[in-house]
């Protein structure tokens, strides 16, 4: 994806040149990876675990086997949907190339206070710690 900014002259100099930049790709699959799987977890499984193994016992295991189960079917779509569309904009991109013009401005916003709102939640988990 290359995007292309003009820069008006001034004086003497030419009216307009053009700059192309584009988004660099240097992430390892490990980066990703991390980065994917910070985004999935949250702060839930610090606060919760305890409680959760009281209630669940030893099935807690097998709650969390199935909720990595759920996670990958996430982690895949997003892969696929990554791959089939290769520009900036994640979410907000997909939603606004398959949907309705409004729907892609609503979910790029849900989505940052949803993030937003989560952020605020980890402060709180911690801070209880």
């Amino acid at each position: 994806m290359a995007d292309t900014q003009s820069t008006a002259g001034s004086g003497d100099a030419p009216p307009e040149e053009s700059v192309e930049t584009e988004l660099s790709r240097d992430r390892s699959l490990a980066d990703i990876t991390f980065i994917g799987v910070g985004a999935m977890i949250g702060a839930g499984v610090f606060a919760l675990t305890g409680f959760a193994a009281g209630l669940a016992g030893p099935a807690l295991t097998v709650a969390f086997v199935l909720n990595g189960l759920v996670a990958m079917f996430t982690a895949v779509s997003y892969a696929e949907l990554g791959a089939a569309f290769p520009e900036a904009g994640g979410g907000y991109l997909w939603v606004k190339e398959a949907l309705a013009d409004p729907n892609g401005f609503y979910a790029g916003w849900m989505s940052w206070f949803a993030h937003a709102v989560a952020c605020a939640l980890y402060a709180v988990t911690f801070g209880v710690f």
